[in-house]
């Protein structure tokens, strides 16, 4: 049993380390956001970790059915409201934890106190907590941006990494092996298990590649994905997979052949030299990082999003503000308008925009003069896709954002059809 939790990349490790298992040989299933899958058996999930009853079902299943390993992700919510009772996990990964579903949490301390749940609750004497980063020191790199990021200043995974050390010196879980994975070396923050760390890295739009070193010695990952947070999900994997005995070699060539999971920086590029990717960034320090990574690459860069409906209502004008502040043109529309009107929830992110010096001028005008920063509103979200690829240029880079591999869009108590990939495509083949 392996659970991963954290605000960002649980989707993404989840994917990868179905491909690592797999490549060595096991038998995984995966329960997680996008899907319930195993040995060829896939549904669409419901809840990023189901409710008591279905999951056991599941696992059951999935024992029947030879799943030598399970995968999941493993909600705050479900932390929180016990679906995982009972559950005792082998290897627990935390991600990085950055402001999200504080409609449901009080603050940021509850949200971190659910997360730490699958640690102090359940995590089996003798299992492995793996963590990751959650951020990449500036002196550690060798290309890339840093890492650095202003929306999620405070490093919980340092501080979980704390608690838990601070438990074991108490006694208390004193059979856990912890892993850090690409933590800067630090001698406040002695290791007492395993360690994981980043030597140096060069990280592009063709991908990553990186040195490590563990206790095997130093050896060389590489993979297609793009950006420094795949890198952080990468190094946690890697952990995952180094915890559960696995060789640097194999984790090496399990990773370089894993592909991007559906719906996280999916790409797509036309004759006119314009690239787009889809992502699922929907919270602060996810699209922070996306812009981040995405910036050094771009002639102009441009990104589409929107926020969600009955959700927490205090990212709105931060996500404005990253947006505003790391793109050259922002296109505001519809994410899951659920039961609020939609221009009110684009006019919380507008302030957040304005705030960081855009002026608001229609899309046509913008795309075509070279040079020119600004933001639209579109609340179709359709209209807003079609729009900006059509009046793009060669050399653009467009992000899209917030909804990634959903097949879905809420509007009232309507959930109708729509996909971002699909829109791409069909919006790009009509542009040729």
């Amino acid at each position: 049993m392996i659970g991963i939790t954290g605000t960002n990349g649980k989707t993404t490790c989840a994917y990868l380390l179905e491909a690592l298992l797999a490549f060595q040989g096991a038998v995984p299933g995966v329960i997680g956001t996008i899907s319930y899958r195993y040995r060829g058996r896939e549904v669409a999930a419901a809840h990023t970790t189901p409710e008591p009853e279905t999951l056991q079902r599941l696992l059951a299943e999935m024992r029947q059915a030879g799943v030598s390993h399970v995968i999941m992700e493993v909600s705050s919510h479900a932390l929180a409201q016990r679906r995982v009772a009972g559950i005792q996990f082998d290897v627990a990964l935390f991600t990085n934890l950055s402001r999200d579903h504080l409609d449901y949490h009080a603050d940021m301390e509850s949200y971190f106190a659910a997360k730490m749940r699958l640690f102090r609750d359940h995590l089996k004497p003798g299992g492995a907590a793996v963590l990751g980063a959650g951020e990449l020191a500036a002196t550690t790199t060798e290309g890339g941006n840093g890492g650095g990021s202003r929306s999620g200043s405070h490093n919980w995974s340092r501080r979980l990494l704390t608690e838990l050390q601070a438990k074991r010196q108490a006694a208390v879980g004193k059979d856990w092996r912890l892993w850090r994975c690409g933590f800067e070396v630090s001698k406040r923050l002695p290791v007492e298990g395993g360690e994981l760390r980043l030597l140096a890295y060069q990280a592009g739009l063709d991908g990553i590649r990186a040195r490590l070193a563990s206790q095997e010695g130093e050896w060389e990952l590489s993979s297609p994905l793009v950006g420094d947070f795949n890198l952080l999900n990468l190094l946690g994997v890697a952990g995952v997979g180094l915890a559960l005995g696995q060789q640097p070699a194999t984790v090496a060539a399990g990773l370089a052949a894993a592909p991007p999971p559906p719906g996280r920086l999916e790409r797509w590029q036309d004759r006119r030299g314009v690239v787009v990717f889809v992502d699922y960034a929907h919270t602060p320090a996810a699209l922070e990082q996306v812009l981040g990574t995405l910036r050094p690459h771009a002639r102009r860069l441009l990104v589409i999003f929107g926020c969600g409906g009955d959700r927490d209502r205090g990212k709105r004008h931060p996500m404005g503000e990253i947006a505003g502040r790391l793109a050259d043109i922002v296109v505001l529309t519809s994410d899951n308008p659920r039961h609020e009107e939609p221009h009110a929830i684009l006019a919380a992110i507008e302030e957040g925009v304005r705030s960081a010096g855009l002026q608001r001028c229609r899309l046509e005008t913008l795309l075509a003069g070279a040079g020119r920063r600004g933001y639209d509103l579109l609340v179709s979200r359709r209209r807003a896709i079609a729009e900006t690829l059509y009046f793009a240029a060669g050399a653009d880079v467009i992000l899209l954002c917030g909804k990634g591999h959903e097949t879905y869009q809420q509007i009232g108590n309507q959930c109708r059809y729509f996909d971002d990939r699909q829109e791409v495509a069909r919006e790009l083949a009509v542009v040729h």
